[in-house]
């Protein structure tokens, strides 16, 4: 197991989540990144998969027509 800090971005794939995402990667502050996405198949979320971050699947938002 890891002793380094996890730190997850929400987000990972859209232009903010991805910017601090990828700070955090290029930084090497000691820390592992958890890019949290709707989509971990998009180009984006590969990019930081890539680049070392673990990408997971993660819609934070409710769907009322799947879900009721």
């Amino acid at each position: 197991m890891s002793t380094k800090p996890l730190i997850a971005v929400a987000g990972a794939a859209g232009k903010q989540g991805r910017s601090v995402a990828a700070a955090l990667l290029r930084s090497g502050g000691g820390g592992r990144v958890r890019a949290l996405t709707r989509n971990p198949n998009a180009s984006q979320a590969r990019l930081l998969a890539q680049a070392g971050a673990e990408v997971v699947a993660a819609p934070l938002l409710w769907d009322r027509r799947r879900h009721g």
